[in-house]
């Protein structure tokens, strides 16, 4: 991902305080993408997911 190991460690620690464009560079890393809904949507069931 391109950071040292104690910024890794650093992440897991305290996982909240990542920023946006750290956790766009790990979700690019690992080939994921991160959905966000309102409160009111209903989340997909676990067997609609696209992977």
């Amino acid at each position: 991902m391109g950071i040292s190991q104690q910024s890794y460690a650093r992440l897991e620690a305290r996982p909240a305080a990542a920023s946006v464009e750290r956790l766009s560079k790990i979700l690019r890393a690992l080939d994921a993408e991160l959905v966000i809904h309102t409160r009111d949507e209903k989340p997909p069931a676990a067997g609609d997911e696209a992977w």
